[in-house]
């Protein structure tokens, strides 16, 4: 199975998985799940399609306690649990990880998956540490930017990057439109980044710029 955490979560999922994976323990029978649109809540079927992962079964939990509001917001009316994580349809009933909902980039119309991007850029020899999150633009919604942190002695210009990328086959719309250089990626005490923070980080550097 495509996803962070596999040994966590392999419980949930005894139909779907990653061509060729061996797991280490048995799955649970009971578990069902299924692909929706984020917007309109439909189920989705068709290979190459990204949606939300919903699933229930014994083992979830079927409301939060004495919180109404939050449980209208992760279940729907048939007792599915939203993960938060979007997969991708793949061939032969798999599904792969394409990144958490609140992390994706949607630049004009187009998800970008802020993962696809970091794990790109990883490969790149000057690059020590990566995270990419969605900046505000007034045209297209959203664009790339990315926060890197240079190995020792490295510089890196965003055409460095952008031409890196290029050669590797990514598409067009997914580039970068801005690198901000720092001495360290925020991350909580689990090792996961802190988007938010970054998020925030950018919007008042544009706001500044433009003089708000």
């Amino acid at each position: 199975f495509d996803v962070p955490d596999v040994e966590k979560r392999i419980y949930y999922f005894p139909q779907w998985g990653k061509p060729g994976a061996k797991w280490h323990s048995p799955t649970t029978q009971f578990i069902r799940t299924k692909i929706v649109d984020p917007a309109t809540g439909e189920k989705l079927t068709e290979v190459g399609s990204v949606g939300q992962l919903m699933y229930r079964g014994p083992n979830v939990i079927p409301c939060y306690f004495k919180n109404p509001d939050a449980t209208e917001k992760s279940f729907d009316k048939d007792g599915f649990f939203n993960t938060g994580d979007l997969f991708e349809i793949k061939e032969n009933g798999c599904i792969g990880f394409f990144d958490r909902a609140k992390d994706i980039i949607i630049r004009g119309g187009f998800n970008i998956s802020a993962q696809e991007i970091e794990n790109m850029l990883l490969g790149y020899p000057d690059v020590a540490d990566v995270a990419a999150v969605a900046m505000p633009d007034e045209r297209l919604g959203e664009k790339v930017c990315v926060y890197v942190v240079p190995k020792e002695g490295r510089k890196i210009t965003l055409d460095d990057l952008t031409t890196f990328m290029k050669e590797k086959g990514i598409a067009t719309y997914k580039l970068p439109e801005r690198l901000e250089i720092i001495d360290a990626i925020p991350r909580n005490p689990v090792g996961k980044i802190l988007k938010k923070e970054l998020r925030e980080d950018i919007k008042k550097k544009l706001e500044s710029e433009k003089g708000l």
